[in-house]
């Protein structure tokens, strides 16, 4: 059991501000749930689920901040394999019909998700699963705070009363918990984009693809893409890779907008540099990290990037999608808010050898009013988000991407630093 604060729960099922809402999260949905087989068909909306019993969400058992604590059945002490939901929502507007749907899925520990008698998700759980069916693994402690985004296209929704089941199972029979909660939205499709380089973005895109550094006097423009390191640019500047795809286009993407609108604040602007830059550190890693877990985020975009792998996608999209960003995503976001305020950062790729993650990484350099250079590592930040001296001896972690030192280390007292082994343009 993982104790957690109810505010958390509510906050990884918050939906965008404008969506439109067809089952809410929380205690807002009731819902009708059984805890031994049901009869056929209990996954269309005509079934007759009077005798289940009932209560608001999140539910489940073995679990802080339940709105319905669940009885497990059998004998005294035995735990549910699986339990079964029911809720039903009204459409009245047929624009609805042709909106596609975003499901917010959290889910201890697999899942299946019908619409209308229509499978629309599953999650870690084999496919026709029966009532003793277990589900695919067991879920980590910090896998169970993350909450699984699923896209559905148009075509499930019909107008009049709609019912959505659920089935969730457990990966063991002496499982000590189960949880469900979700939350249904209607909206419009993210925009179709292609992953190709604009000669607009041409410089900026190949700098970071050959390069792995664009400078800070050089901005990230609109066309800008990044597939990674396994990112390959083939003929008429097409891009690929075996990982997702981003892509930069600020006019088609509101999140992002958002993201950039709080960099301009003018009680932002006021700040000296370095309090200036610790603000938007600490932003980044309040917007990307699931309930203020980085670490869960790294679970979260590696199944974002094995379902988009080769797809563009908006930055906003990846934010949407997962709710987290690792990285590459940390530092693009950072040298983005800092162009917007007047900073002087880097984007950097290398490898890194230590904290979270190890191996490829990428980071951010921030140029002082005094002119020294600090590393800001939003996937790593101290407690109290202060940057790492380029001149430290901790800063030698961070290498290129052929394991090359790039910092110098620490210069004995009196003497000058040695200079880096690989030149970063200011």
């Amino acid at each position: 059991m993982i104790s957690r604060p109810a505010a958390f729960i509510s906050l990884l099922l918050l939906l965008p501000a404008g969506a439109e809402v067809l089952v809410p999260s929380g205690s807002a949905t009731e819902w009708r749930y059984a805890v031994s087989g049901p009869s056929d068909g209990w996954r269309k909306g005509d079934f007759d689920d009077s005798a289940w019993q009932k209560g608001p969400a999140p539910l489940g058992y073995g679990e802080e901040n339940l709105g319905t604590e669940i009885v497990p059945s059998g004998k005294t002490g035995a735990q549910t394999l699986t339990a079964w939901f029911r809720t039903s929502f009204q459409v009245r507007d047929s624009a609805a019909l042709e909106k596609s749907l975003t499901l917010s899925l959290r889910a201890d520990d697999g899942a299946a998700v019908y619409l209308n008698g229509t499978e629309i998700a599953r999650f870690n759980l084999p496919a026709k699963a029966e009532p003793d069916t277990m589900a695919t693994r067991q879920l980590g402690s910090r896998e169970e705070l993350l909450v699984q985004k699923f896209r559905i296209k148009p075509g499930t929704l019909q107008i009049g009363p709609n019912c959505l089941a659920v089935e969730v199972h457990q990966a063991s029979a002496d499982s000590s918990d189960l949880v469900l909660d979700l939350a249904l939205r209607a909206d419009t499709a993210w925009p179709e984009i292609k992953a190709t380089i604009t000669d607009s973005s041409r410089e900026a895109t190949m700098a970071y693809y050959r390069d792995h550094f664009i400078p800070p006097g050089m901005k990230v423009p609109d066309g800008y893409v990044d597939g990674g390191r396994r990112m390959i640019v083939g003929k008429n500047a097409a891009v690929a890779s075996s990982r997702e795809i981003l892509v930069i286009d600020r006019s088609k993407d509101p999140a992002l907008r958002h993201h950039l609108e709080m960099a301009r604040d003018t009680e932002l602007l006021k700040l000296p540099v370095e309090a200036r830059a610790r603000l938007i550190a600490r932003y980044v890693d309040k917007v990307l990290s699931p309930g203020g877990d980085r670490s869960a985020a790294l679970q979260a975009v590696e199944e974002f990037t094995t379902g988009y792998a080769n797809r563009p996608v908006l930055f906003g999209e990846m934010e949407e999608v997962c709710q987290s960003g690792v990285c590459r995503h940390r530092a693009l976001l950072f040298k983005m808010l800092c162009d917007e305020a007047g900073l002087r950062a880097a984007l950097v790729r290398g490898n890194y050898n230590g904290g979270l993650t190890t191996g490829g990484h990428a980071w951010n350099e921030l140029l002082l009013e005094d002119g020294s250079r600090v590393i800001v590592d939003v996937m790593n930040p101290s407690p109290d988000f202060a940057f790492l001296p380029e001149t430290s001896p901790e800063a030698k972690a961070y290498v290129s991407v052929k394991d090359e030192i790039i910092y110098p280390r620490a210069a004995p007292a009196g003497q000058p630093a040695k200079p880096s082994a690989e030149k970063r343009p200011d």
